[in-house]
């Protein structure tokens, strides 16, 4: 169930997110231009990570890039539920449809889950930490930014809507699943 605080705890998930958010673009992806749907599949991946650490509290025993079944379905729901509101508040048309669109060879990301996690993680929980909140919110914090980037893509008209919410939708479930590196 979606946890009935998010509200009260909002404006903290939003400033982290938006601290988040700086670690995106040209510099995260080592382009002249960015690639918003590895952005996207980052932030997106790191909500999924953070799931399965509140979950599976010994990863460090499983082999990096591994895929591990665990009983993280309550909390990727309840993410994409969320992720599915902001959506609506920031507009995005039909915001509970798209997200299992096919995503196209092209706007594939650059990096995989594992890289995309261990680029981000150590950064991510290191942002979150300037911060005083319940460690169950960061999840929240990663898929709040993740819908700022798929808003983002198309403002910009740069990415397709549907295909920014189902990279962001995959790769909530991929993190989710994915063994990280150790920290």
């Amino acid at each position: 169930m979606l946890d009935k605080d998010i509200p009260k705890y909002y404006p903290k998930i939003n400033e982290l997110s938006n601290s988040f958010l700086k670690l995106f673009g040209p510099k995260f992806t080592n382009s002249k231009e960015g690639h918003i749907e590895t952005d996207i599949a980052g932030s997106s991946s790191i909500a999924g990570l953070m799931l399965l650490r509140d979950v599976v509290h010994d990863l460090d025993k499983y082999k990096p890039g591994s895929v591990i079944l665990s009983e993280v379905y309550e909390g990727q729901n309840d993410l994409l539920h969320f992720m599915g509101n902001v959506a609506y508040s920031l507009g995005l048309a039909e915001p509970t449809k798209g997200w299992n669109t096919k995503i196209p060879k092209g706007n594939e990301p650059i990096y995989s889950t594992l890289e995309l996690t261990s680029k981000l993680e150590k950064s991510f929980i290191e942002i979150c930490k300037k911060v005083e909140i319940d460690r169950k919110y960061y999840a929240y914090i990663a898929a709040l930014t993740s819908i700022k980037l798929v808003s983002a893509g198309q403002k910009m008209k740069i990415l397709d809507l549907n295909i920014g919410k189902a990279i962001a939708f995959y790769n909530v479930i991929a993190g989710s699943k994915t063994v990280p590196n150790n920290l």
